[in-house]
């Protein structure tokens, strides 16, 4: 048995004053006779001539006693085991994400204020530390930005609920499947162990969602998953996805956004687009019930700048109700042709025909020789550097390049042979570089048989699957590689290929000189893409505003590179380095925080369900009306003279 309000054993103080209440309601009184005859009637009667008439009187302070015990009992509030019920070892993970600082109103009362679902799991793990009615151990785990042991294994259930309230909220997304990998190793040699996963259920696996059963998988030792599941409203939709991409040929940014619905209802709200605190537009959009809506929004701002889109609705979680994306800077591309003279022209004139992508004014076209006479501040200072026959020294020092039948030594792309007169064909549509490319049936004259040692995209094979176009992404260098002379194909690759040159260009010329992704997820770490020169010791991040950065701060560059955290609230980040600045957006953007309606429940928490009834009554309850039967049984008695 376990009291919820142990404070009432206080209250057994009570009973030595029922004793002795008891012992002076049997003080005999005196009383005044005239004569020893009157005093033998009136004593003679109430003497305790035998057993029975003792155990009338020892039978009343016994009611009393048993009625002081079923109040007091009462006001513990007990619960009862009733030997069916074993200590366990019970690790309990807490669900820190974004969807549990969800707004849940209160059912019962219409006035009170909205609770996150992050207290109310709080006030649940409370309540089950202090009703199990036998001997636990105990440990948490928070499932936030970092799966983290919040309190170590203990007996003491107060120190879970205390660890538990100091969980600072966490407003990103999480995986609450490394948590549960979590328990399960701390809970190996636990004797009849458990996890408790204490969560709204929108970032359960259905293998987590169900105890588990015994499979090759899963011994019969493995902890059994329980989900104790909290909140309830799905009033919430949010920015899930939102991306944008320069168009330099029409000096616009195209930008995709994807609304997801987790409500029940149709929904009718619109969408404010600001561009560096500036709006620029609103869309309205209508959402059918748990419906997403997509559009691709054109913004015609070749300088670039902060994009800010806004949902204008209030709602049960606001964190996903705004998103930014940055939108680069579009400028011509300044292109290093490597070539020979005799093969120059063709790829020349495929370069003025990319006007006004290319920079004709500062792209240059130099011979192989002159390529390895060139420092590395002169290299660095093309956008895109285009190898044609030949790869000199230095080649791989290129950090977006295009290399046509040939790859500088150490590239990691081996010759194994040549193929004869191969039939071209694309594989991947779909790829940036593929784009409105239309071959027909193209035909080489010969190309070269590689073997990549490294994984690449193939782009393009011959009619045996050789690949003949490969795209290789690498922290040092992005690059297209082609294994076969240009100059050699047949007519109708060579009007293809200023499509994909271009293509190659515009995809090289956005990769080249980022440190960072254009878009990081609340609290992700943010590491360096590529090295950072030996001479910088920090960067400087910030938040940019309207007109400068905010909340600067520097970080310090360690063995070439960077790493610090994207920040708990979505918004813009800046880097500055090497003179130069790059730029981030960072969202929460999680289709499943924002589908914040919880799973439906089949059963939770089954195997730590407490036997807080009795007979089909709360046990407090039950104690409260026996001490009632009992005083009356008490009074009647009295009455009858079955007690004194």
């Amino acid at each position: 048995m376990t009291l919820l309000a142990p404070w009432a054993l206080w209250l057994l103080g009570v009973v030595p004053v029922v004793v002795a209440l008891y012992l002076l309601k049997l003080r005999r009184t005196r009383e005044t006779v005239p004569s020893l005859e009157f005093w033998r009637n009136l004593a003679g009667p109430t003497q305790v001539r035998s057993l029975f008439r003792r155990l009338k009187r020892l039978l009343s302070l016994l009611l009393w006693l048993l009625i002081v015990a079923c109040l007091l009992l009462a006001v513990g509030n007990p619960i009862f085991s009733l030997g069916r019920m074993k200590p366990r070892s019970i690790a309990i993970v807490l669900d820190n994400s974004a969807s549990m600082q969800a707004l849940e109103p209160d059912a019962t009362n219409a006035d009170a204020p909205p609770r996150r679902r992050l207290e109310l799991a709080i006030d649940a793990i409370r309540d089950i530390t202090e009703r199990r009615p036998v001997s636990d151990e105990w440990l948490l785990i928070d499932a936030g930005r970092q799966t983290r042991v919040a309190q170590p294994w203990t007996r003491e259930r107060g120190r879970i609920a205390e660890a538990a309230m100091s969980i600072a909220p966490f407003p990103g997304g999480v995986e609450l499947d490394s948590a549960i990998e979590l328990a399960t190793q701390l809970l190996e040699d636990k004797e009849r162990p458990c996890i408790l996963v204490v969560t709204d259920a929108t970032n359960v696996s259905a293998a987590s969602g169900a105890p588990r059963t015994t499979t090759a998988a899963a011994p019969s030792d493995a902890p059994e998953i329980i989900v104790h599941r909290v909140g309830a409203t799905s009033d919430n939709v949010g920015i899930t996805t939102i991306e944008a991409r320069p168009h330099t040929h029409e000096l616009s940014h195209y930008v995709f956004v994807r609304i997801t619905s987790a409500s029940e209802e149709t929904i009718e709200s619109q969408l404010v687009l600001s561009l560096d605190e500036s709006t620029r537009g609103v869309e309205p959009f209508t959402i059918e019930p748990g419906g997403v809506w997509e559009k691709t929004i054109v913004i015609d701002e070749p300088l670039g700048g902060v994009l800010k889109a806004t949902i204008d609705r209030a709602d049960a979680l606001m964190t996903d109700n705004v998103a930014y994306a940055i939108l680069p800077p579009i400028k011509p591309a300044s292109v290093l042709l490597v070539s020979t003279p005799d093969q120059a022209y063709f790829f020349q004139q495929a370069l003025v025909a990319m006007e006004p992508l290319v920079d004709l004014d500062t792209s240059v076209t130099i011979t192989p020789a002159e390529y390895g006479s060139l420092g590395g501040d002169a290299k660095s200072g093309f956008d895109v550097t285009i190898f044609n026959g030949e790869a000199p020294d230095g080649a791989t020092g290129a950090e977006a390049a295009v290399f046509v039948n040939t790859w500088p030594e150490g590239f990691p792309l081996r010759r194994t042979g040549s193929i004869d007169l191969p039939a071209l064909s694309i594989v991947d549509r779909d790829h940036p570089l593929c784009r409105y490319v239309s071959l027909g049936g193209a035909e080489l004259a010969q190309a070269q048989r590689v073997e990549p040692l490294e994984p690449m995209e193939v782009l393009a094979v011959a009619g045996d699957g050789a690949p003949l176009m490969l795209w290789r992404v690498s922290p040092k260098q992005t690059a297209l590689c082609i294994a076969f002379s240009v100059m050699e194909s047949d007519l109708p690759f060579r009007n293809a290929f200023p499509l994909i040159l271009r293509n190659a260009v515009i995809e090289l010329a956005a990769s080249r000189k980022r440190y960072i992704k254009s878009s990081y997820g609340i609290g992700e770490r943010i590491v360096s893409l590529r090295p950072v020169s030996s001479e910088q010791t920090s960067i400087k991040v910030g938040r940019p505003g309207a007109t400068q950065a905010v909340e600067e701060s520097e970080i310090a560059v360690n063995h070439g590179g960077f790493d610090f955290d994207a920040g708990l609230r979505p918004g813009p980040l800046r880097i500055q380095l090497d003179g130069d600045f790059d730029y981030a957006a960072v969202n929460l953007a999680s289709d499943n925080e924002t589908r914040l309606a919880p799973m439906k429940a089949s059963a939770d928490a089954p195997a730590l369900e407490l036997t807080d009834r009795l007979f089909g009554v709360v046990p407090w309850f039950a104690l409260a009306i026996a001490a009632t039967l009992l005083i009356l049984f008490e009074w009647m008695s009295y009455h009858f003279r079955w007690t004194e």
